[in-house]
């Protein structure tokens, strides 16, 4: 009895929530801030008004200009490029789940925790596609406390993009379309390995500060490095914390306007995606291929995804244990061309598989065949 009081609480706080949001200005958040870029979303929306094109919209965008998660690594790009290059397909984006009605094409990104099945059923009346882009969100039973609404959810959609094979793997069968597509780089900036190096090895690890605990199983490696190699060595976290340094750790505060800089700053790139953590292996490789685009060798635990991306030996190094990562840290450290050598041949690769252009075109490749 108390559980379905709590339950009916938490439905009418829920929906109360939701009808704030919906009233909300286009262009802010709940907390003031900038939501999207107001020139940005107008000339989405006029061209919408005139296109004669199949329209497709993005979203719910949720989060702010300097986001650290899906607004620049999937929702902004991927609009962006569509519109640049189809000419089948006009791309926007929707802030409530009430302007999903004016697409064509409704790919939901990640969020769905507002998407009720009754507005589902409404959009599919409609002959709506709906397309769900599941980015990192696990699909695991008895780890995600929403699986059987996401089981649900996921028999009334059209396809489903995923971005890490272990969901292709897992939802095969529930679902009739799904398409593996990795996020595209961003990075534009490389490192310089003409300017001369200052003696300090700077590390870097960029993510969300809930993420970086799984970092520190290196820490004691690190201090083991500069006690044995009488070394500068320093571990950069770029996350979503006030700056601060203590010892050999530095945190920096992730931006839409520094993260670049930061890393072709740094020497080596390392990321531990904890092998038995059934989030953490189901994450896209985003960062690993962030890394990658600038130049930098990476030493990684890796998930499903990072290891269709890393060559190991040729363009990046996997560290199943502490052996292994202070065995190649140590490597890395010691040896200046070798970062280079690798840090060229993974940008390299990374250019000529996760550009922008090659990853919108298997959006439009979805879009072509679920229509």
């Amino acid at each position: 009895m108390i559980k379905k009081i709590i339950t009916i609480l938490n439905g009418i706080i829920r929906k109360t929530l939701f009808c704030i949001i919906e009233r909300r200005l286009p262009f802010r958040s709940l907390r003031g801030v900038s939501l999207v870029n107001p020139e940005w979303y107008r000339g989405l929306e006029q061209e919408l008004k005139i296109t004669s094109k199949i329209k497709v919209g993005f979203g719910p965008v949720i989060s702010g200009e300097d986001d650290l998660h899906v607004r620049k690594w999937r929702i902004d790009p991927i609009v962006n490029r569509v519109n640049e290059i189809s000419k089948k397909y006009s791309a926007g984006i929707f802030l409530t789940v009430s302007d999903m009605a004016k697409f064509d094409i409704v790919v939901m990104v990640r969020e769905i925790d507002e998407i009720n099945f009754f507005l589902i059923d409404n959009l599919k009346k409609n002959h709506k596609k709906l397309i769900y882009d599941i980015v990192d969100r696990p699909y695991i039973k008895g780890y995600a406390t929403d699986c059987d609404k996401l089981y649900v959810f996921l028999r009334h959609v059209d396809a489903l993009i995923a971005s890490n094979p272990l969901q292709v793997k897992e939802l095969n069968g529930i679902i009739k379309n799904i398409f593996f597509i990795e996020h595209p780089l961003l990075n534009s900036l490389r490192k310089d390995y003409t300017k001369p190096n200052n003696c300090l090895i700077r590390l870097i690890w960029q993510g969300f500060a809930e993420n970086q605990k799984h970092m520190e199983i290196i820490h004691p490696i690190i201090k083991r490095l500069i006690k044995e190699l009488k070394k500068e060595i320093h571990i950069i976290y770029l996350t979503n914390l006030l700056p601060k340094k203590n010892d050999f750790v530095e945190f920096k505060t992730w931006s839409v306007r520094n993260w670049e800089r930061t890393l072709i700053e740094s020497d080596i790139a390392v990321a531990n995606k904890v092998l038995d953590d059934p989030f953490l292996q189901r994450k896209p490789s985003t960062k690993i291929v962030s890394y990658m685009a600038a130049g930098l060798p990476v030493v990684c635990t890796p998930s499903a995804a990072d290891k269709l991306v890393i060559e190991h030996g040729r363009t990046g190094f996997f560290a199943y244990t502490e052996e292994d990562w202070y065995h190649y840290l140590k490597m890395l450290i010691l040896n200046g061309e070798q970062r280079r050598q690798i840090g060229e041949v993974a940008r390299t690769y990374v250019i000529n598989n996760f550009n922008i252009h090659n990853i919108t075109q298997k959006y439009l490749d979805c879009f072509d065949r679920i229509i």
